[in-house]
C-alpha cells in the first residue's frame, strides 16, 4: 500500500536568520534525532545535513547558539520540541575536493543547560518544595510546565557549588513519600521542555495514552497502531543481583550502628497483583547478602525520610529491568514518563500473551526524521515485573 504524503515537517530556527532551516526540501536533512530519557536530565538533538558544497564549515557557529527545533504537524500546532543550544559542530564522511564536502553534524542540548550554573546555598524544607524553587528561579520554566510529586518530611540540604541539575538529581536520591513508600524518584526535562520530578510508582500507575499491537499484515507499514520493529532486553542477573538481598546500615541517634536486611521481593510498586513476578528464583537467592551499603550518620527523626529514600533509590534499576525496544510511527503524545498498552499474540493460538501484553512505561525515546521526510519513534519501554500464569513451572518459586 502506498504511503500518503506525510503531514510532518521539521523546523529549525535561530537568532541568526541565515541559519533558519524551516520547510527545506525533502532530502535536505540526512537525519535528525530528538532524544530524551527519564534516566537522563536534559533532552538532546542531533542534526545531520548533506553539505555538498561546504557551506557549513565556513559559517563559524557561535558557541551556545540557540536553535528552536520542532518536529511534527507544524501547520496544526501538533509537534514536539523546544529551545536547544548548539554544543558541538562536526563535518564527517568527508571527501577530497577543492572545497569542503561531507555530512555536517550539529549536536544540541536543551537550552536549560545554559542556566545550569553552580551555586552555594543551604536549603531547609521538603525536597519537592526545594526542587520546585530551583526549577522556577534558575531554569525559569513556566509553572504550568512543572510536574512534581510531593515528598514527605523536611530536612536541611547543602548545595556546595553544584549545578542545578546535579543538585536536583542528588535530592532525587533522598526523596521519599508516604504515598509511594517503596518507590524511587526520577527527575528529568522532556523533549518539550517540561520538567518532571516524579515517584516511579506514580508513573507506572498512570492511565495509558495509546495501544500498540505486534502483528504482521500487508498494511502494517502504514498502520499507526502497529509496532514496526522490536527487540527484547531483560537486564537480569547483572543488573539486579545486588538487589536480591542486601545489607544496609546507618548510625542512629544514639550512636548505635544499625543494620538491616532488605529484599527485592519486599520492594514492589504499582499494581498489587501476585501474578506479577520479578522472575528471580527464591532458591537462587539464598540467605547471604549480595551487597552491602553503609549510609552513614542519620541521627535525627527527620533523617528517617532521607534514609528510606536512599534505600528505595537503590532499587531503581530493578524496577525498570524488563525492557522492550520498539519502533513505532511518529506520535507527539508518546513521550517519556507516559504509559502505553502493548498487545502481543500467543504463538500457539490467537489469545494475547499475558506475559508481554498490557501496560508499559516509556523510559527513553528517540524521534527520527530522515531524508525520506517520514518521522518515526524508537521507544524503550519498561516494567518492574512480568505477569506469570499460575501454571508456570516456576510460579511458586519466583519472587
Amino acid at each position: 500500500m502506498a504511503r500518503k504524503p506525510s503531514p510532518y515537517n521539521l523546523s529549525v530556527k535561530s537568532d541568526l536568520t541565515f541559519l533558519d532551516m524551516e520547510n527545506q526540501p525533502q532530502g535536505y536533512y540526512k537525519k535528525v534525532l530528538l532524544r530524551d530519557s527519564i534516566l537522563g536530565f536534559f533532552p538532546t538533538a542531533e542534526i545531520y545535513i548533506e553539505d555538498g558544497v561546504g557551506v557549513f564549515p565556513s559559517i563559524g557557529f557561535p558557541e551556545g547558539l540557540d536553535l528552536d527545533v520542532k518536529l511534527g504537524d507544524l501547520e496544526n500546532d501538533s509537534f514536539i520540541g523546544h529551545g536547544f543550544t548548539l554544543t558541538e559542530y562536526q563535518l564527517n564522511d568527508t571527501e577530497i575536493r577543492d572545497h569542503f564536502k561531507g555530512i555536517s553534524f550539529l549536536m544540541l542540548t536543551s537550552k536549560y543547560l545554559r542556566k545550569n550554573k553552580p551555586k552555594r546555598k543551604i536549603y531547609k524544607g521538603k525536597i519537592s518544595d526545594i526542587i520546585k524553587e530551583i526549577v522556577l528561579d534558575e531554569y525559569e520554566i513556566d509553572e504550568d510546565k512543572i510536574f512534581i510529586d510531593a515528598t514527605s518530611g523536611t530536612s536541611t540540604y547543602t548545595r556546595d557549588n553544584q549545578s542545578a541539575s546535579s543538585f536536583i538529581q542528588e535530592l532525587s536520591g533522598y526523596a521519599y513519600s508516604d504515598s509511594f513508600p517503596k518507590s524511587p524518584y526520577v527527575s528529568y526535562i522532556d523533549v518539550n521542555g517540561n520538567f518532571y520530578f516524579k515517584a516511579l510508582e506514580s508513573l507506572y500507575l498512570q492511565n495509558t495514552i495509546k495501544d500498540l499491537n505486534l502483528e504482521f499484515s500487508e498494511t502494517m507499514s502504514v498502520d499507526p497502531e502497529v509496532i514496526q520493529a522490536y527487540s527484547i532486553a531483560f537486564g537480569g542477573y547483572i543488573l539486579k543481583r545486588d538487589d536480591y538481598l542486601k545489607q544496609v546500615s546507618k548510625v542512629s541517634e544514639s550512636g548505635e550502628y544499625v543494620k538491616e536486611i532488605v529484599k527485592l521481593e519486599d520492594y514492589k510498586i504499582g499494581k498489587n497483583d501476585n501474578t506479577l513476578k520479578y522472575m528471580v528464583a527464591k532458591n537462587f537467592i539464598g540467605s547471604k547478602s549480595f551487597s552491602f551499603m553503609d549510609f552513614g550518620l542519620y541521627d535525627k527523626d527527620e533523617d528517617i525520610y532521607d534514609y528510606k529514600g536512599l534505600v528505595n533509590n537503590t532499587f531503581l534499576n530493578s524496577m525498570i529491568a524488563f525492557r522492550l525496544d520498539i519502533v513505532t510511527h511518529f506520535d507527539v503524545d508518546a513521550l517519556i514518563g507516559k504509559t502505553i498498552n502493548v498487545f502481543v499474540k500467543n504463538s500457539v493460538d490467537d489469545s494475547y500473551d499475558s506475559m508481554y501484553s498490557g501496560k508499559w512505561l516509556i523510559i527513553d525515546a528517540t524521534n527520527y526524521y530522515d531524508d525520506d521526510g517520514i518521522p518515526y519513534k524508537n521507544l524503550m519501554i519498561a516494567r518492574d515485573r512480568m505477569k506469570i500464569k499460575d501454571d508456570h513451572k516456576f510460579y511458586d518459586n519466583f519472587i
